[in-house]
């Protein structure tokens, strides 16, 4: 592998869930995912990043096919199976480079339904990267309030610091410049003192050093006009923080939300990749 002096890293909520029985679906927040899922592949590897963080993945033939798709680009992956009849934390990682010592870290607190079906919590996982040395990673999807709670009701204001600190704890215990990165549900104008909660942690916000503030989850979009969540505000919640620590070392080289044009039609309705745009920050050595 030839020397690093820039950094590409990439999130992205797929936005894939489907809940079946029987093969029959009972709640599907975004729709056409078996079209929009043959898109994924060739997307990412437009985007060209180094490494990738995606949520809402959980099916298994769906993670297989993503990363079969991938394993020219991307040879190192890093997810978690699901535990009993749960849904696993639809979380995965896609890497250019070797991935040591992965672990899964489930949630203490989440809301009721998404307690019952889902696995939530964070992965972690250490990379090496040549001049930038070990950067620890953690991608997760903090709660959103289920099917039950508004996102930025105090009850889920409340367990979502909670989530925080439990992913700032487990960073505490390991000395590596680490990024966090996914789907936080809180941004710069929704359950802002979640968002506050990161950033008095020791990290920044790598796409406010852009200047813009644009959306990562667009109410205008057609997926989002017929999904579950149609009546949201839009809002920027996807999100790649770097620690302080990491930004004595590299600075941000740009920031910026893309996969935000559509990859298909069906009815003469324009369908996006995911109901969620992506976040790709590049990082340069200092």
């Amino acid at each position: 592998m030839k020397d690093k002096k820039n950094l590409k890293i990439l999130s992205l909520n797929l936005g894939l869930f489907n809940f079946q029985i029987c093969g029959i679906s009972f709640f599907k927040p975004t729709k056409h995912i078996s079209k929009r899922l043959k898109y994924i592949p060739k997307e990412i590897i437009k985007a060209c990043s180094d490494i990738v963080a995606l949520q809402e993945i959980y099916n298994k033939k769906h993670q297989e096919y993503v990363i079969n798709e991938l394993k020219s680009k991307y040879p190192y992956h890093f997810l978690k199976k699901g535990a009993g009849f749960k849904f696993d934390s639809g979380l995965m990682f896609l890497s250019k480079y070797p991935i040591a010592d992965g672990a899964f870290h489930p949630f203490n607190e989440n809301c009721f339904d998404e307690k019952i079906f889902v696995n939530k919590g964070f992965l972690s996982c250490d990379i090496f990267i040549k001049n930038f040395g070990k950067i620890h990673f953690i991608n997760t999807h903090l709660t959103s309030g289920g099917t039950l709670h508004e996102q930025d009701s105090k009850k889920i204001i409340k367990i979502r610091n909670s989530q925080i600190t439990q992913i700032h704890e487990t960073l505490l215990k390991n000395n590596s410049p680490s990024v966090i990165l996914g789907d936080f549900n809180t941004g710069p104008h929704i359950a802002t003192s979640n968002y506050q909660n990161l950033i008095n942690n020791g990290f920044v916000d790598s796409y406010s050093r852009s200047g813009l503030d644009n959306y990562t989850w667009d109410n205008t979009i057609y997926l989002n006009k017929i999904g579950t969540h149609s009546n949201s505000n839009s809002q920027r919640i996807d999100h790649i923080f770097l620690q302080n620590t990491l930004l004595k070392k590299v600075k941000i080289l740009s920031s910026e939300i893309i996969f935000t044009e559509s990859v298909f039609e069906l009815n003469d309705n324009k369908i996006h990749l995911s109901d969620h745009f992506g976040i790709q920050t590049e990082l340069i050595l200092q």
